[in-house]
C-alpha cells in the first residue's frame, strides 16, 4: 500500500478452490485467488459470529483474533516491523480452531475491545504462564472511512506496547516491545518466542490522533503457545492388501498425527510408481467423508489436509490399482505451513499368475484302505510355491468314496500350513477323501487340486456274542474238568468282527482285557473244582471293542472237587459191562460166590508161576484184569477203592496187586493179601496224574488151584 500498511492481514486457501457453478444447478468449476480465500475468511468469521456473542458487530475484535491465532508460513516469528512475510502472508494462514478453541497446546490470554480516542492511552494485565513457547499480541483498530478526497486511507496512528514486569505504569508508550509495522496502521502484530512468564500489561496509545476524528474502535488479543510451533509428527501409511492381482483396487491410507500442537495446511504428495487412480478421500472431523477425485489439477492424486491437531490425527486415502506384475512402491510426502516434514513408503506386490500344487500329500495317522477306529485323521503336506506373493493358504473339501474327488471351492479355509486334522468322522463303509487346493497371497486360485483317499473309519463297538452251547450244563456240575462253551458270532456293520478276548473266573460279572484270545466261536479250557464264569468281548477290524459295560457272561459251570473216574460193582455179571479186558476167561470169572456187596463180585484164580516161594512166573501164565482208560488230568489226587480178600492163599507172600501202567512198565499201587473181606483204598502216585488215558489193572501171584483173589465194588475217584 502507499501509506505503508501491509497486506493481507491474513491469507486463506485460494487455489484451485471447487465453486458452484454461476447460472448451473448442478455444475462446479475450480477458481482461484481472493475471490475465493475471502469467502472462506467470511464462513470462518460468521462461525465465530455464532459462537461467541461478544465477536457480535464487533469487527475489531473479530479481526484480531483471526490475526492472532494465525498460524504463520515456515513458523515465521514477526518481531520487525515490515518484513516480507507480511505482505504475502500477512499474520499468517487461518486456524479455525485456534480461534473458536482454547486446548492443551495453546490459548487466549486474554481478548479485549473498547472506544479509544486521543485522551491518554488504555491498558490491561495479563499474565504469561511458565512454559509458554511463543506469546502474540495483536492490536486492530477500525475508524470512520475517509473522505474520497482524503490524501491517505488512516488518520490515526495508535501504537501497541508490550511491557513485562516491572511494568512502567505511569506511561502508556513505554515497554520491552513495540509493533510499529508502518508509519500509520490500524494493526500492529508482535510475536515473542520463549516469552517471560510473569506479569505483563499491553498498551495502545495514540500516537498520531486527530481532535477531529471521532472515536476508533479498538480490539486488543493476546495469544499464548504452549507447544512446539514447528512439530515433528507421525505418518503413518497402510494399505488394505499389499498383495493384489492385475487391476484390483486397494486403498493406501496415509494418516498424519502430530507430535504437538497444530500442523498447519497439511498437504500429502503421492510419489512412485505409475498407477490408475480410482479414488481419493478424507474423512472430516464431522465424519463427512469427501471425494477428492475430481480436485484439480491432478484429480485427487495428492490431498489437503489442512490444519491438524496433536490430538486429532487426519487421513487421507487412496484407490489405486496397477495393470501389471511386479513389486511396485506407493510413497507418500507430507508438506506443512510449520510442520516437520516426512516421508513414508509402502509395499505392493501384484501378482496375475496361480500358485502350484501342494505335494506328498498322505496321512500320518491312518493307512490307506485299511480300517480304524481313530475317527480323526491327520494329512500332511509338502507346501505349494508361488513365485511372487507365496502361499496365503488352501481350500479344502472332505468327501466320501460316494463323491470322490473334488476340487475345493475358492473359499480360504486353511493358512500357509503344512498338516490338517480333520474330524471326527462317523463310521462309514465309504472311505473318506481329502481334497486341497493352493492360493497365494493375490489370492489366485491353482486350477488343479491334489486328492488323497481312501480312509475307512469304524468308531461303532460291535456287542458281545451271544451263547450257544456247552458241553457242560449251565447251572450244573460235572466231573469232568475239561469244558467247551461254544457262542453265535458276533456282527459288525462296517469293518467286521475281527476276533473276541475271553477270560474265565470265578466272578460272575468280568470285564476281559482287550486282547485277541481267539478269532474262532468256541473255547476249550481245563478247570479246577469250582464255579466257573466265561466272560466274552468281541473286537473289529478297525480295533473297536465290546464296552466293559456290556460283555457276555456264559455260565455259571460247577467242576465237582471229587469225582468217580471210574466204578463197577459187577452187578452185571460180568467184565464185558465195565469195560474190562482179562488175561484168561477161565482164570477171571464174575459170580455170586465172590460178592461182598450186592448178586456179585470178581474173581482171579491161580495166576502165578515159577519154582520159588510167591514166584510170578512169565507174562503168558499171570492172571490179571483191567479196567478201561481212567483221565486223571485235573486232579490233585487220585485214589482207588474196593473191597477184596484172598481165599485159600497158603503163603503169605501170595496178594493182588493193584497196578498202573507208566509207559514203560507197570508200577505197584497197593497189595491185598489178608484172608477176610475188608475195604481198602490206595492213592495213585503223582506219577499217575496228569494223563488222560492212564491204564489200571489187578494182578494176583498166587499159586494154588484152589486159591482165589476176590474183589467187589471197585471205584476210583478223582480228589481236588
Amino acid at each position: 500500500m502507499l501509506d505503508g500498511r501491509w497486506k493481507p492481514n491474513i491469507v486463506a486457501p485460494g487455489v484451485q478452490i471447487t465453486s458452484a457453478a454461476a447460472n448451473d444447478n448442478t455444475g462446479y468449476v475450480p477458481f482461484n485467488g481472493t475471490s475465493m480465500a475471502a469467502p472462506h475468511v467470511a464462513g470462518f468469521a460468521a462461525t465465530l459470529v455464532d459462537h461467541y456473542s461478544n465477536y457480535r458487530y464487533n469487527p475489531a475484535l473479530i479481526s484480531a483474533s483471526l490475526m492472532a491465532t494465525a498460524i504463520t508460513k515456515d513458523n515465521q516469528t514477526l518481531s520487525t516491523p515490515g518484513t516480507t512475510h507480511h505482505n504475502t502472508y500477512g499474520a499468517g494462514r487461518v486456524s479455525s480452531y485456534k480461534a473458536h478453541y482454547n486446548f492443551s497446546g495453546a490459548g487466549y490470554l486474554g481478548a479485549w475491545s473498547f472506544d479509544q480516542d486521543e485522551v491518554g492511552y488504555r491498558y490491561s494485565d495479563f499474565t504469561v504462564p511458565v512454559g509458554t513457547q511463543r506469546l502474540v499480541a495483536v492490536m486492530h483498530y477500525v475508524e470512520d472511512k475517509c473522505s474520497s478526497l482524503a490524501s491517505q486511507a488512516l488518520v490515526n496512528d495508535y501504537d501497541l506496547w508490550l511491557d513485562r514486569d516491572p511494568v512502567d505504569t505511569a506511561n502508556g508508550n513505554t515497554g520491552d516491545y513495540w509493533a510499529q509495522q508502518s508509519t500509520v496502521d490500524n494493526t500492529e502484530i508482535r510475536i515473542i518466542d520463549s516469552p517471560a512468564s510473569g506479569a505483563w500489561r499491553w498498551k495502545t496509545y495514540p500516537e498520531s490522533v486527530s481532535v477531529l476524528a471521532k472515536k476508533v474502535k479498538m480490539a486488543v488479543v493476546i495469544y499464548a503457545i504452549y507447544d512446539d510451533t514447528t512439530p515433528d509428527a507421525t505418518l503413518t501409511l497402510a494399505v488394505d492388501d499389499s498383495t493384489v492381482q492385475p487391476g484390483q483396487i486397494i486403498n493406501v491410507s496415509a494418516t498424519v498425527d502430530p507430535t504437538d500442537y497444530i500442523a498447519s495446511a497439511v498437504y500429502l504428495e503421492h510419489v512412485g510408481h505409475t498407477f490408475a487412480l480410482d479414488s481419493s478421500s478424507t474423512t472430516l472431523y464431522d465424519g463427512v467423508v469427501t471425494d477428492l477425485k475430481d480436485n484439480h489439477p491432478n484429480q485427487g492424486k495428492d490431498i489437503l489436509l489442512g490444519d491438524i491437531i496433536d490430538f486429532l490425527p487426519r487421513t487421507g486415502t487412496w484407490g489405486l490399482s496397477y495393470a501389471s506384475e511386479g513389486k511396485w512402491n506407493v510413497a507418500v510426502q507430507t508438506s506443512s505451513d510449520n510442520m516437520v516434514n516426512n516421508t513414508a513408503v509402502v509395499n505392493v506386490t501384484v501378482d496375475g499368475t496361480e500358485p502350484g500344487a501342494v505335494t506328498d500329500l498322505k496321512s500320518t495317522s491312518h493307512k490307506a484302505g485299511a480300517w480304524s477306529n481313530n475317527p480323526n485323521i491327520t494329512w500332511t503336506w509338502t507346501p505349494a510355491t508361488d513365485a511372487l506373493t507365496g502361499i496365503q493358504g488352501y481350500g479344502i473339501w472332505e468327501t466320501d468314496m460316494v463323491l470322490g474327488c473334488l476340487r475345493p471351492t475358492s473359499t480360504l479355509d486353511l493358512g500357509a500350513v503344512s498338516t490338517y486334522t480333520g474330524g471326527p468322522y462317523p463310521s462309514s463303509n465309504s472311505g473318506r477323501v481329502f481334497n486341497i487346493r493352493s492360493v497365494d497371497n493375490a489370492d489366485n486360485w491353482d486350477t488343479d487340486y491334489v486328492c488323497d483317499s481312501y480312509y475307512l473309519i469304524d468308531v461303532d463297538a460291535p456287542p458281545a456274542p451271544t451263547f450257544n452251547s456247552s458241553d457242560h450244563a449251565v447251572g450244573g456240575k460235572s466231573c469232568n474238568s475239561t469244558i467247551t462253551v461254544s457262542w453265535n458270532a458276533a456282527s459288525d456293520a462296517h469293518s467286521g468282527v475281527a476276533g473276541y478276548g475271553l477270560l474265565w473266573n470265578t466272578s460272575p460279572t468280568w470285564c476281559p482285557d482287550p486282547t485277541v484270545t481267539t478269532t474262532g466261536t468256541s473255547d476249550t479250557t481245563t478247570l479246577s473244582p469250582g464255579t466257573w464264569y466265561l466272560h466274552v468281548i468281541t473286537t473289529d477290524a478297525a480295533g473297536n471293542w465290546t464296552p466293559c459295560s456290556n460283555p457276555a457272561h456264559f455260565g455259571p459251570f460247577t467242576i465237582a472237587p471229587s469225582c468217580t473216574l471210574f466204578a463197577d460193582d459187577f452187578e452185571s455179571g460180568g467184565y464185558a459191562a465195565g469195560g474190562w479186558t482179562t488175561s484168561s476167561a477161565g482164570r477171571c470169572k464174575v459170580n455170586a460166590n465172590s460178592a461182598f456187596n450186592g448178586a456179585f463180585g470178581a474173581r482171579l484164580k491161580k495166576g502165578g508161576q515159577g519154582t520159588g516161594p510167591c514166584t510170578v512166573g512169565v507174562a503168558a501164565k499171570q492172571t490179571w484184569i483191567q479196567a478201561p482208560p481212567v483221565d486223571t488230568t485235573g486232579w490233585s489226587a487220585v485214589r482207588v477203592y474196593m473191597n477184596a480178600h484172598f481165599r485159600k492163599n497158603t503163603l503169605s507172600c501170595e496178594y493182588l496187586d493193584l497196578q498202573w501202567w507208566d509207559g514203560a512198565a507197570w508200577q505197584s499201587a497197593g497189595i491185598v493179601e489178608k484172608h477176610a473181606w475188608a475195604a481198602y483204598s490206595f492213592n495213585l502216585p503223582a506219577g499217575a496224574l496228569g494223563n488222560p488215558a492212564l491204564s489200571l489193572r489187578l494182578i494176583t501171584n498166587s499159586k494154588g488151584k484152589g486159591e482165589k483173589a476176590e474183589l467187589d465194588d471197585f471205584v476210583v475217584i478223582g480228589i481236588e
